[in-house]
C-alpha cells in the first residue's frame, strides 16, 4: 500500500474518472484495503486510477466472493473439541464453557430514511450503527456470527433471535458480561449462563 500514490499528493487530472480494468489480484487487494483501512471510495478510485462507481462495484462483488469462499472457516465445534483445546485457566474456572458471547457495533452513515435512522441509532454509541452477536470458543476462535441488526436492538433480543441458543446443548456454559440478561433463555436449552466477576475499582 505504501507504493500507491496518496490522493493528497496526486494531481487532480490523475484522479479524474477513466476507463480501466483491474486484474483479479488488484481487485482483491482493493477490497482488502477497504476492509482493513476503510478508505473512502474516491480515495481508492484515485489510488487505483479508476472511477468511484467502479470501486463500489468491485468492493461489493468481492464481498460476495469472500463470503462464499471463507464461510467454511466459521465452525461450531463439538463439546469434545472444545474441551480438548480449552486453555488451562478456563478449564479450571469454567470446565463446561462452550462459548463466550458479546455484541459488537459498526458505525454506519446516517440513513436518509427517518424510520431506518431510528432503528439504527445506538444510545450506547450515540451514533447510527449495525449490531451483531459474536461468539468465540474458549481458545479464541470465532464460532458464531449473527445477522446484522439495527444498533437500537438490545443485546438480549439480539441473542434471542440470532439462532445461537439452538446450538447449545445440555451441560454447556456460556460466558457473557452483565448486559446479557438471558439466564432464563439459556436455562430452557439445558445450559448455564456465567457472568465473571468484574474487578473494576479493586486491587
Amino acid at each position: 500500500l505504501g507504493s500507491l500514490p496518496s490522493c493528497t499528493h496526486v494531481h487532480h487530472a490523475i484522479c479524474s474518472p477513466r476507463t480501466r480494468s483491474l486484474s483479479s489480484m488488484d481487485e482483491l487487494f482493493l477490497t482488502l484495503v477497504k476492509l482493513r483501512l476503510n478508505l473512502m471510495h474516491n480515495d481508492l478510485a484515485c489510488r487505483f486510477r479508476i472511477c468511484d462507481s467502479t470501486v463500489s462495484r468491485i468492493f461489493h462483488r468481492w464481498l460476495g466472493v469472500l463470503h462464499d469462499k471463507l464461510k467454511f472457516l466459521l465452525v461450531w465445534p463439538s463439546q469434545d473439541t472444545i474441551r480438548e483445546n480449552m486453555p488451562l485457566i478456563i478449564k479450571q474456572l469454567y470446565p463446561r464453557c462452550r462459548c463466550i458471547i458479546d455484541c459488537s457495533e459498526i458505525f454506519i452513515e446516517t440513513p436518509s430514511c427517518f424510520r431506518v435512522r431510528a432503528q439504527t441509532y445506538s444510545n450506547y454509541k450515540k451514533h447510527n450503527t449495525v449490531k451483531f452477536l459474536i461468539a468465540i470458543t474458549p481458545c479464541g476462535t470465532i464460532s458464531f456470527i449473527s445477522d446484522c441488526w439495527g444498533g437500537r436492538v438490545s443485546d438480549k433480543v439480539l441473542t434471542q433471535v440470532s439462532g445461537i441458543l439452538d446450538l447449545l446443548q445440555p451441560g454447556d456454559t456460556v460466558l457473557a458480561d452483565r448486559g446479557f440478561t438471558i439466564d432464563e433463555d439459556i436455562i430452557l436449552h439445558g445450559a448455564k449462563l456465567e457472568i465473571p466477576a468484574f474487578t473494576r475499582g479493586k486491587k
